[in-house]
């Protein structure tokens, strides 16, 4: 179970804004790319596992804007999925030499490592992470299943109660820590399924008790 957790494909911020309808050419009047359209493209290609294509929009990309740290976290990505783990290092690396303070490029990089069994930088990569950015999401979750892994159940628990406390809508910690409570680390996929989904409930459900007590003061916003 905690293999398979391990292998989780890398998750990416900047991935997560929907995209429909046609999108925009990734070409100016130049002939140039667009940044902003060549991003989109490959985004939406990513998120239909088509790692290939997605990268070489941004190799692309690439050349013309060759410090460009959200270009060279793609591209760290999807080099990584595609299991070219080499090159994916040198675009995270190069990332961080131009912006030691990306928590993102940190975090991808540390899945990165996770995926190629580097455990010992992974580590470091996720405590830089939280450096950076002190409740980054799933940071201390895998954190935890680096010390579950390791045998240190106490380490793990610990890490999977922090996440919780810090990101509570965050299932994957809660099923990792009630895995640790029960006690079994045989549990079948459809029974991690209904943990995942029981967890799920219970955070959407305290997030909407909050927010109804919240109602009579609450006034239109954007979410941060």
């Amino acid at each position: 179970m905690v293999r398979r957790e391990l292998l989780q494909v890398l998750i990416v911020v900047a991935f997560s804004a929907s995209v429909s309808g046609v999108f925009a050419r990734a070409e100016d009047n130049s002939g140039e790319l667009s940044r902003g359209a060549a991003l989109r493209q490959g985004d939406a290609l990513v998120r239909s596992a088509q790692y290939d294509k997605a990268l070489k929009i941004w190799r692309q990309l690439e050349q013309q804007y060759p410090e460009d740290t959200e270009v060279l976290l793609r591209i760290g990505v999807a080099e990584s999925m595609l299991e070219n783990h080499e090159k994916s290092e040198k675009a995270f690396t190069r990332a961080l030499e131009i912006n030691p303070e990306d928590a993102t490029v940190t975090y991808n990089f540390a899945l990165m490592l996770l995926r190629c069994g580097d455990e010992a930088r992974a580590e470091r990569c996720l405590r830089r992470t939280l450096e950076i950015f002190p409740n980054y999401p799933e940071a201390n979750y895998h954190l935890g299943l680096i010390a579950e892994r390791q045998g240190d159940r106490d380490g793990a628990e610990q890490f999977y109660i922090k996440e919780m406390n810090e990101n509570p809508n965050m299932p994957r910690a809660w099923a990792g820590f009630f895995r640790l409570k029960n006690d079994d680390e045989d549990r079948d996929e459809s029974a991690d399924r209904w943990m995942l989904n029981f967890a799920a409930i219970c955070a959407a459900l305290t997030i909407l008790i909050l927010v109804l007590a919240r109602k009579p003061r609450v006034q239109r916003h954007e979410q941060n």
